[in-house]
């Protein structure tokens, strides 16, 4: 069988985006993205990783949006009422973006690896699909994930349409999977998670 080689996705081609619009019930109603870890916010570590992997970087987010314009990215907020969740701040990324690729960092994701841009653009280019997602040791992280931002129409019509769930927008569009098994990856969805 012969080998099937991939063209390697130009940085240029690809915005990143920081997932910071929640609602931080998790957290006591605090912004997460502006919780403190290792003495940085959770979104400027996430800024430092995606810097110079791609070309632009958008931070989703809702409330306290001069805290995040002060880390040096363009800050794009929810066009749908009522905090639907990580969809909602995809669909305004990929209407923002000026890339083909829109690569997707939740805030609270500790310990991603340097490569996490690549991992998740080989995976999609590989199967020829227009989103992939990671898969750690502990599952699935859907909203770690990569996303053509042609799919901007399809983002909006599943807000419009109800359906919130990013593990079900995924579906529908056959995301692949990239491969995280080695990174033990922390979910920080609570203070305590944090040092």
């Amino acid at each position: 069988m012969p080998v099937m080689t991939i063209a390697p996705v130009c940085h240029a081609d690809v915005t990143g985006l920081i997932l910071a619009g929640g609602q931080g019930r998790r957290f006591g109603g605090a912004d997460k993205g502006l919780a403190l870890h290792r003495g940085r916010p959770l979104a400027a570590h996430q800024l430092a990783l995606l810097t110079g992997r791609v070309t632009q970087v958008l931070i989703s987010a809702n409330r306290h949006l001069a805290d995040y314009r002060s880390m040096g990215a363009e800050v794009v907020s929810d066009t749908v009422p009522d905090w639907p969740g990580p969809l909602a701040g995809m669909s305004a990324a990929a209407h923002a973006a000026r890339t083909p690729w829109l690569v997707c960092v939740p805030c609270d994701v500790l310990n991603l690896p340097d490569d996490t841009v690549t991992r998740l653009l080989a995976a999609a280019g590989y199967a020829g699909a227009p989103a992939a997602y990671a898969q750690a040791v502990d599952g699935p992280h859907y909203a770690l994930c990569a996303l053509r931002t042609t799919l901007a129409g399809a983002l909006d019509a599943a807000l419009a349409g109800g359906r919130h769930a990013v593990r079900d927008f995924l579906r529908a569009q056959h995301a692949a999977v990239a491969d995280f098994s080695d990174c033990a990856l922390v979910n920080a969805n609570r203070p305590e998670l944090l040092s």
